[in-house]
């Protein structure tokens, strides 16, 4: 009989807290309730409630499934406001209901906690239930620590199916504490202090600044094979406020080998956290796009992205056919992609309201990745990416594991990387010149032995110096000494040309002081570093290897042509010319282009002795300290970079010219393919923008032209448009000590950001 009485409190409970009608039944179920309440005080998986705080003075206990109604009378003499703290053991969690909210606490409280939590409205209910592998997924309190075993929450029918993509989110209100987010030791995520630090297992820390007006921020985990990717979002009240580019890693063995556990870490359990909503699902899709921040804010409908929909409503082009996907995602139907864990209601997208651009706004790309797994090599990896026409991915496959047989991509990266580890500390080393004199070197005598700095590089690193002997012994044997140079010194120059973006980023241009440092080029190490060598703004070609590589996109769908204005500084005022700058766009065959492409080599071939006639300086370690330096340094790769394409020209290859009365003054290079060869998706690089020197170096003189640069670039992004491309992207370094910038202006356009100011001197902008 007893045992029949235990067996039915559970009902009892639950028949308690929806029949309130029924006074006599009510009453007899009191007196088993408080006798219960008592006699299980000391049970292993009781939740205790104390009158004072650090679980003093102990009131009652709940044990799974029972329940305290604070809305009708009890016999227990505790009233809710008397509760100070709770302890709640390993398998039990406890849910508040305060009228029609709640929140659900899975570990112990205290009383500054508990206050914080029901301050604004008091408690009616208090429900204890059994913990589950995900215990909480809607309003979830934590107050140290919580632990989402996700291999646990993951079927087992799918632990071995490599084509299913996973995805976990996770959405908290944001408050004044700090927390930390642990992904089984492959990501570490930190909130702190309006500050997002990213910190992926073989790369540099990554830090994004919070918008302070964000109430939710919400990050959005996915991993697929040994890809391990990351995205956060920022929203106001439900509304986005920002979509992150996605952070991506890779792991040495496919991720759901291991068993995953995710981490979250309260720092201050005086103030809870509070995670308002946690979703698992798995995708399975044919073709996994790299997808970005750009282009994909609006609709949410493929794969992981699709979760967002639950934490922000949607904006979207086309409404119904994104609420009819996802309608379908979320309510099961759809096979390649299931919630597997937690609750979700979503939001119907609402129409994308049209806004008319503003004047006068320059075109920037917005970043959409962040690559974090380039094995140090984010300057040469993308450079030889483009010399041989190849996805980066692509080279990263053929070299890891490393491949016997030499191909353009596998032997030119090897080159580029283990150049750079020797060499890459100084500009006065990572230089052509220092490069084409290196290979000679080795050619002639297998040998590191052309100075004193690469006999102390060989001595430092003799593995990496006999590799690069042998790859560029063996390779020559092959193609021959002319061919090896060519491949080498036109791929080296992409490298230099990512450096020189990753220098003007990091170093704002515009004109500076005319202070004297080190020589790039001197070979004196006597020189003692004057306060004005302590910061450089830029690490050297060696250290930014190290570091992520963003990419960075523009939608062409959205850009409108802005026809720009030439200024001339008169007289040390800004006047609007009466005339008109001239395009002139040139792509075709040789014979087609041919008068077009001799003007043009003549004007660069100008320019760039215009930007080498000045030695550039640095300072000790070998970088730049001033604004015109780099400009400097920008302008002679560029110079060397337009040269090279203009004079092997390819078909895939468009090159816009600019003039002003009939005189060249400024040029714009651009490389269009299609993505995945999909017809469908075209896209496009900007590989460099070149302006007249006279206009970039003596930026004060009289008759100095602005506006040219960004002329080329909206006839650039104009035709590009009217050919079908869709997307314009970019690849550049993010420093990480630094907040990672999530908009770039376009390559080496010096005059862009001062265009419209009437100053004689325009101020650097911010984001270039």
């Amino acid at each position: 009989m007893k045992n029949k009485q235990f067996l039915l409190l559970p009902l009892s409970f639950l028949l308690l807290s929806e029949i309130s009608c029924a006074e006599v039944n009510l009453s007899n179920s009191r007196g088993i309730i408080n006798a219960h309440l008592k006699k299980m005080s000391n049970d292993t998986l009781s939740a205790c409630f104390y009158q004072e705080d650090f679980f003093e003075k102990k009131a009652f206990c709940l044990t799974p499934p029972m329940m305290i109604d604070f809305t009708l009378e009890n016999n227990i003499g505790v009233r809710a406001n008397d509760i100070q703290s709770i302890r709640i053991p390993e398998n039990t969690q406890v849910t508040v209901y305060q009228g029609e909210n709640f929140f659900t606490l899975t570990d112990n409280v205290l009383q500054d906690g508990w206050k914080r939590l029901t301050e604004t409205n008091g408690i009616t209910k208090i429900i204890a239930t059994d913990k589950k592998p995900l215990d909480c997924d809607t309003q979830c309190i934590i107050t140290q620590r919580k632990i989402i075993p996700v291999s646990t929450i993951f079927p087992v029918d799918i632990n071995h199916d490599q084509q299913q993509e996973r995805s976990l989110l996770l959405s908290f209100e944001r408050s004044d504490n700090s927390f930390d987010i642990t992904f089984n030791n492959l990501m570490d995520v930190t909130v702190d202090d309006g500050i997002i630090s990213i910190l992926p297992p073989n790369s540099p820390q990554i830090d994004f600044s919070l918008h302070q007006e964000t109430t939710h921020i919400s990050f959005l985990f996915s991993w697929y094979e040994k890809e391990l990717s990351l995205y956060y979002l920022e929203t106001v009240n439900g509304e986005l406020r920002y979509l992150s580019p996605m952070i991506s890693m890779q792991s040495d063995y496919p991720i759901n080998q291991e068993e995953i556990n995710l981490a979250i870490f309260n720092s201050d359990d005086r103030q809870p956290l509070t995670l308002q909503k946690v979703l698992l699902a798995t995708h399975r899709e044919a073709h996994r796009d790299k997808r970005g921040a750009a282009g994909i804010t609006g609709c949410f409908l493929n794969g992981p992205l699709a979760l967002y929909n639950v934490v922000t409503q949607g904006r979207c082009n086309q409404v119904e056919s994104a609420w009819h996907r996802i309608n379908t995602f979320f309510s099961g139907k759809d096979p390649s992609n299931r919630i597997v864990a937690g609750t979700a209601k979503p939001f119907k997208p609402t129409p994308l309201s049209e806004k008319a651009p503003p004047e006068n706004t320059n075109p920037t790309l917005a970043l959409s990745q962040l690559k974090t797994d380039l094995h140090g090599q984010s300057l040469t990896l993308p450079a030889v990416s483009k010399y041989c026409q190849t996805s980066i991915d692509n080279v990263i496959t053929a070299r890891y594991p490393r491949q016997t047989r030499y191909s353009c991509a596998t032997w030119l990266s090897s080159v580029l990387a283990d150049f750079t580890m020797l060499f890459g500390s100084s500009l006065r080393t990572w230089s052509t010149e220092y490069l084409i004199q290196t290979i000679n070197g080795i050619l002639d005598r297998r040998a590191l032995d052309t100075d004193r700095d690469a006999m102390e590089a060989f001595i430092q690193k003799p593995n990496i110096g006999n590799r690069l002997i042998q790859t560029i012994t063996d390779v020559a044997e092959d193609q021959g000494r002319s061919t090896l140079i060519e491949h080498i010194t036109q791929s080296f120059l992409n490298a230099e040309q990512n450096y020189a973006q990753y220098t003007l980023n990091s170093h704002p241009q515009g004109a500076s002081n005319d202070q004297t440092d080190m020589d790039c080029y001197s070979e004196s190490d006597d020189e003692v570093e004057s306060e004005s060598d302590s910061d450089s703004g830029a690490a050297s070609p060696q250290q930014a290897q190290q570091y992520p590589l963003g990419s960075y996109q523009m939608q062409l769908a959205t850009y409108v042509y802005q026809d720009v204005l030439p200024r001339i500084l008169i007289n040390g005022e800004w006047q609007v010319a009466p005339e008109r700058f001239d395009i002139e766009v040139i792509q075709g065959t040789r014979e087609q282009t041919r008068q077009s492409i001799y003007h043009l080599l003549e004007t660069v071939a100008a320019w760039e002795n215009t930007y080498y006639e000045q030695r550039l300086y640095c300072n000790r370690h070998g970088q730049f300290t001033n604004a015109m330096s780099t400009n400097r340094y920008a302008g002679q790769i560029t110079s060397q970079l337009i040269r090279s394409h203009v004079q092997y020209p390819r078909s895939d290859n468009i090159i816009i010219v600019v003039r002003l009365n009939n005189r060249i003054v400024s040029t714009s290079l651009a490389h269009s393919y299609f993505v995945g060869g999909d017809p469908q998706r075209q896209s496009s690089t900007i590989s460099a923008t070149l302006t007249d020197p006279a206009f970039v170096l003596t930026p004060q003189a009289e008759g100095t032209i602005r506006g040219a640069g960004s002329a080329a670039l909206h006839a650039m992004l104009q035709h590009l448009k009217e050919n079908g491309v869709s997307v314009v992207h970019a690849e550049v370094i993010s420093t990480p000590s630094a907040m990672v910038k999530k908009r770039i202006g376009f390559v080496f356009i010096p005059e862009v950001y001062g265009l419209y100011n009437t100053s004689p001197t325009p101020p650097p902008h911010s984001e270039l």
